[in-house]
C-alpha cells in the first residue's frame, strides 16, 4: 500500500487552528472535541491511523492528539510514519494515555510527543499542551466570556462601562469603539460572579471590528497590577466556565474540587 503522506510538500498546506484527534474511544474523542472547539479550534476525529495518514496528505494539522492503542496500529507507529516524511515530520503530537505509568510517559517523550494527557482530562494541561504545539507563549487559559467591566482611561474621564470578550488570569480583551493607544495604562474594575476585582493594565494591541475577536472592536489588556488572590479567582472561574459550557461528566475531565 502506498504511503499517502509520500508526495511533494508543495501540495500540502497548513490550517493554523486545525487539530486532529484519533482513537477508538468515542466518548473520549467527543470529550476532546467539545473542549477543543471551546478553545476555538477546528477538529476532525478519526478512529484509525490510516485515516490520519490520508488527511495529512491533503492538509497539515496544527497538532495531532492520539491514543496509543489504535485499531490498525500503535500510536507510536503513527508518529514514526509521519516523522519519516519531511512534509509531515514537524506536526506536533500530544499523546492521550489511560495510565500514569512513568516509563510509558518517558517513551512517549522520546518518540517526540510534546504533551501528555492522562485520564481524566485536566483542562489546563490540555490548554498548555496546545499552546506549546502552536508555539504560543500564553500560559494562562483564555476563554470567551462576556463579563461587565468598568474602564478608566485617559480617553474617558470618569470611566465607561463595557464588557469582556476574552478573559484569562493574565489579561483580557474588552469591547471598545474608541480603544486606547498601544502602551496606554488603564484601570479596570471587573465584576466576576458578584466578586469585584480591581486591576491595572497595559494596552498591548487594539483593533477594529474586522480584526477583533468575534467581530467587535476593542483592545487587548495585559494585567500589570492584580492581587494573586484575584488572579487565582479568575483562573478558577475560567476552568469552571469551560466545564459548564461543554457539559462534561466527571469521568471525562478532572474535577478542580
Amino acid at each position: 500500500m502506498k504511503d499517502p503522506t509520500r508526495g511533494p510538500a508543495a501540495k500540502l498546506h497548513t490550517n493554523p487552528r486545525f487539530v486532529v484527534t484519533v482513537g477508538g474511544d468515542i466518548k473520549e474523542l467527543s470529550c476532546l472535541t467539545m473542549l477543543l472547539e471551546w478553545f476555538n479550534y477546528k477538529v476532525i476525529s478519526f478512529k484509525t491511523a490510516s485515516e490520519v495518514l490520508e488527511i495529512a496528505a491533503v492538509v497539515l494539522p496544527s497538532a495531532i492528539i492520539t491514543s496509543l492503542n489504535l485499531p490498525d496500529m500503535k500510536g507510536f507507529s503513527l508518529m514514526e510514519k509521519l516523522k519519516q516524511n519531511a512534509a509531515t515530520r514537524q506536526i506536533p503530537f500530544i499523546v492521550l494515555m489511560k495510565t500514569n505509568d512513568q516509563i510509558l510517559k518517558r517513551n512517549c517523550l522520546e518518540k517526540g510527543a510534546i504533551g501528555l494527557l492522562c485520564q481524566p482530562l485536566d483542562i489546563e494541561t490540555l490548554y498548555r499542551a496546545l499552546q506549546t504545539a502552536m508555539k504560543n507563549p500564553r500560559t494562562g487559559m483564555r476563554i470567551r466570556t462576556r463579563q461587565p467591566v468598568l474602564v478608566f482611561s485617559d480617553l474617558a474621564i470618569g470611566g465607561y462601562n463595557t464588557d469582556t470578550l476574552d478573559l484569562s488570569p493574565k489579561g483580557m480583551f474588552i469591547r471598545s469603539t474608541f480603544p486606547d493607544t498601544v502602551l496606554s495604562r488603564i484601570k479596570l474594575e471587573l465584576n466576576l460572579e458578584g466578586k469585584p476585582i480591581k486591576s491595572e493594565g497595559l494596552v498591548v494591541y487594539n483593533c477594529n471590528a474586522e480584526e477583533g475577536p468575534h467581530g467587535h472592536p476593542g483592545m487587548g489588556i495585559k494585567f500589570t497590577h492584580i492581587t494573586p488572590g484575584d488572579q487565582e479567582f479568575i483562573r478558577h472561574f475560567t476552568t469552571l466556565e469551560v466545564m459548564r459550557n461543554v457539559a462534561l461528566s466527571g469521568s471525562c475531565i478532572h474535577s478542580i474540587y
